[in-house]
């Protein structure tokens, strides 16, 4: 069926998609169509209907795919039939009427305080700059609810020592003002005085820096400290620190 291949290419040379992503359609577009044969006794996609494309959602459903899937499936697919009546191959598209599956949300995964207590009072963090920056990091995301890239984004400016406050800024510039408790505070000030004592400042002022922050002409903010997860098992507290390695 030549208007398969035609569509392949479509993706290929017009959509520009990648060869992974071309390829992943291609094996869609092979399953739905062996589905048909199988059940509705014609491999041809111009044949279908809405009730075929029914039946094959619940088939993928009841063999084990996940929502997520389902979903992924049904847009290349929605794709493919966009793409025949736009050559006028087909009048009616057959997925008008299809509803999939909801797609499970994941429940937001959050630290108690006690958990959070237990990690910054037991855990030797030490005293060096490294010490107190990490064990700043994990406050300061805690405290504030800040984002990765906004805390990453920060600069020594947006931290009104005075106030008791911090500027955050957010997806398309939005900015916001988040206060902060007196001894957190205290703990920046900390931090601040051994960046600077150790020499850390950038010619951006960010205000999280990474040991490749040493004395240097130019440091972007993707070269900060990237990630602070903390993962709880039981009794026992992990924390992972990834800073990037350039």
């Amino acid at each position: 069926m030549k208007y398969k291949e035609s569509f392949l290419e479509y993706l290929q040379y017009e959509k520009h998609y990648s060869h992974h992503t071309v390829c992943s359609y291609k094996s869609d577009l092979e399953a739905y169509s062996h589905f048909l044969n199988v059940h509705a006794g014609s491999d041809d996609p111009l044949q279908a209907n809405s009730s075929d494309i029914r039946s094959w959602v619940v088939s993928m459903m009841d063999s084990g795919y996940s929502a997520s899937s389902v979903h992924r499936k049904i847009s290349g697919l929605r794709s493919f039939y966009r793409y025949l009546r736009r050559d006028k191959l087909i009048s009616n598209d057959p997925l008008d009427t299809i509803i999939l599956p909801k797609r499970r949300k994941r429940l937001p995964v959050f630290v108690e305080e006690a958990s959070m207590d237990k990690l910054l009072d037991q855990y030797d963090f030490g005293n060096d700059f490294f010490g107190v920056r990490d064990k700043t990091i994990i406050e300061m995301l805690y405290l504030t609810g800040m984002r990765r890239a906004e805390l990453i984004g920060l600069r020594d400016k947006d931290i009104d020592f005075e106030g008791r406050n911090v500027k955050v800024t957010g997806k398309r510039k939005k900015e916001r003002i988040i206060p902060l408790t007196e001894s957190f505070i205290l703990n920046l000030e900390k931090y601040l005085s051994l960046k600077t004592d150790s020499s850390f400042n950038t010619e951006g002022d960010w205000f999280f820096v990474t040991a490749l922050a040493q004395p240097a002409p130019s440091v972007a903010p993707a070269y900060f400290v990237l990630l602070i997860a903390l993962v709880y098992y039981l009794q026992h507290v992990v924390f992972l620190i990834l800073l990037p390695q350039l």
